[in-house]
């Protein structure tokens, strides 16, 4: 982990030995800032949801404060689809998936002719 952390990526870190206080404190600290790039926040709020330390209503009305009635919304509801096309516009380039190629057109095979 020291490794990653020195390469300049951000590390999140949970010992599973959190209190429900400090669980909710962080929640809080999280919800109470601007995100040019809220996926770090995002995630961790996930994180807690998938270990039941925060209901999937908590999740939802932390969502929607980083990012918005409507994006909250659907990352807490949505389709995987609809998650993916909201959390897009803050991946880097380079993690985006390639639009799709437009679907080739068939040469047509003419009998031969005289």
């Amino acid at each position: 982990m020291g490794e990653l952390a020195g390469q300049d990526h951000k590390v999140f870190y949970a010992s599973g030995e959190e209190s429900a206080a400090q669980i909710q404190d962080r929640a809080r600290s999280l919800i109470s800032r601007r995100y040019e790039n809220p996926l770090p926040a995002l995630t961790e709020l996930r994180y807690y949801a998938w270990k039941r330390l925060i209901t999937p209503d908590q999740l939802a009305a932390c969502y929607r404060r980083i990012v918005g009635d409507a994006n909250g919304s659907i990352l807490a509801t949505g389709s995987e689809e609809e998650r993916l096309r909201v959390i897009e516009q803050w991946l880097p380039a380079t993690a985006r998936a390639p639009a799709p190629a437009p679907a080739k057109k068939k040469a047509s095979k003419k009998p031969a002719g005289p």
